[in-house]
């Protein structure tokens, strides 16, 4: 007996194979994203300026060019000067063609930073030029201009000096720009036509600067030829002058460094965190100077944040300063804090009238210790037609911190009362004027005549200088018999 299977195994194949046909063929489902198309957005433009002629002579028109890139086919242009915060020039249309506007004006004389702004179009972005330094110079004799700069590089802050001449020298101002940023301005020595500005750049890179000399009524301005500056990057905190005003502080308030200031002067925005220590090594006092640039000071009066008057000692005061960089520059200075006070003292030095120190008169007039009514005075004789006749007494101070005032006197009377004659004159030195001053009439009768200063233009290195004078007037005269002098001063103790 024979058993068949074939058939059924041809069967099964077919059923296997039918289903994978069935799965090559059948579609595959795939996940859809329900968000719309991104819309282009609007083309970036770039709008450059230019200016012919550039520089300008006064009274003569100026052709201003801007270029917008890549072109727009249509729009408009907005010119301002952005020297002159809020000053508009005027609007023209772009060519469509070449995407290409211009405005002719005539500009005040002076310096001009010209911009144009492309407003937009369908499609385009709007942009804004870079400002473009036009100046317009006077009309005269034609002049020259050069500019120098103290290094041809230099650290972002850090000070350049930048010197500009120009010739024939006159006397008026000198300008300094910076790309079209005005860095300042100085004056112009009328005798060698030079001016300078020490000025901190912003920015790293290279700098084009120049210096343009305004004109006068005779000379015409003119601009020099740019001078390159490359700036370098900020790696360092840019100060200097930092340290203390004393070695020594007397908190005590009588007026004589009763505090000692931390100060320096930043080249670039910096805070200063000050802090002083007390000879233990306990920090005893804290301060913060705000974030900016210039000069700065703290002044501390020897006491704690409570007010508390610190023991005497050998203090030390840190400063650290640090940069928007986050860059830090530290400096340690030591302070003396002193337990002595100023204490106020009065003297006085007395002499002779025939001890004087220098005497001078005038061809009529004359000094004479011989004709003098008083023992071992001095008599004075000034003659006719505003002759004078002088005496000068020298008087050394002893040392001392401060001096106060000065009372110069003088004991003595018109030597003949029978004659109408005018007083004499007492007077000091005055150190500071380089001249005679305080003057103070005597009387005519016998008795002391004195004058009051306040010291400190009439001493110098503890020397004060006093004088007696006598005019002629209808033959004036004055006899001297003593002087003094009385003074104030102060010592620490």
């Amino acid at each position: 007996m024979i058993t068949r299977h074939r058939p059924a195994t041809r069967w099964v194949w077919g059923i296997a194979i039918g289903l994978a046909w069935m799965l090559v063929a059948a579609p595959v489902a795939v996940a859809v994203d329900p968000s719309p198309a991104p819309v282009p957005g609007p083309v970036a433009t770039i709008t450059l300026v230019g200016a012919s002629p550039n520089p300008v002579t006064f009274g003569s028109s100026v052709t201003l060019t801007a270029t917008v890139t890549p072109n727009p086919a249509g729009g408009t242009i907005t010119w301002t000067d952005s020297l002159v915060v809020g000053t508009a020039i005027g609007v023209s249309p772009l060519d469509a063609g070449t995407g290409v506007a211009t405005i002719t004006v005539t500009l005040e004389p002076g310096p001009h930073g010209i911009q144009a702004a492309f407003g937009g179009s369908p499609g385009f972005a709007p942009s804004t030029s870079a400002p473009l330094f036009v100046p317009v110079v006077s009309g005269g004799t034609p002049t020259v201009t050069t500019l120098a700069a103290s290094t041809p590089a230099v650290e972002e802050h850090a000070p350049v000096t930048l010197t500009a001449t120009v010739a024939p020298p006159f006397e008026g101002t000198m300008l300094f720009v910076d790309g079209a940023a005005i860095l300042g301005n100085g004056s112009i020595d009328p005798d060698t036509g030079t001016a300078s500005l020490k000025v901190g750049l912003v920015g790293v890179g290279d700098h084009q600067l120049v210096g343009m000399a305004f004109g006068d009524s005779v000379n015409a301005g003119s601009l020099s030829a740019p001078v390159t500056v490359t700036v370098t990057p900020d790696v360092q905190v840019l100060a200097s002058g930092i340290g203390l005003s004393a070695s020594t502080v007397y908190p005590y308030k009588d007026g004589y460094r009763d505090t000692v200031e931390a100060r320096g002067a930043r080249a670039e925005p910096a805070t200063v965190a000050i802090s002083v220590y007390a000879p233990t090594g306990k920090r005893v006092r804290t301060a913060k100077v705000a974030l900016g640039s210039g000069l700065y000071s703290w002044a501390w009066n020897g006491r704690n944040a409570s007010g508390t008057l610190l023991p005497a000692g050998r203090y030390r005061v840190v400063q650290v300063l640090t940069d928007t960089r986050r860059h830090t520059l530290s400096s340690t200075k030591y302070v003396a804090l002193s337990s002595k006070r100023l204490v106020w003292k009065t003297a006085s030095i007395s002499r002779y009238g025939e001890n004087f120190n220098y005497w001078n008169a005038s061809s009529y007039a004359s000094v004479s210790i011989v004709y003098s009514m008083f023992t071992r005075g001095v008599f004075l004789f000034g003659n006719l037609y505003d002759e004078q006749a002088w005496v000068e007494w020298d008087f050394k101070l002893p040392p001392a911190v401060k001096y106060g005032r000065l009372t110069w006197a003088v004991l003595g009377a018109v030597h003949y009362p029978s004659v109408t004659s005018g007083p004499a004159v007492l007077s000091f030195w005055n150190y500071a004027a380089d001249d005679e001053d305080a003057l103070a009439r005597t009387g005519t009768r016998y008795g002391w005549y004195s004058i009051k200063v306040s010291a400190p233009d009439f001493v110098k290195n503890g020397r004060v200088r006093a004088f007696v004078t006598a005019y002629g007037y209808d033959e004036g005269s004055w006899d001297v018999e003593k002087v003094k002098l009385t003074y104030s001063y102060a010592v620490l103790q």
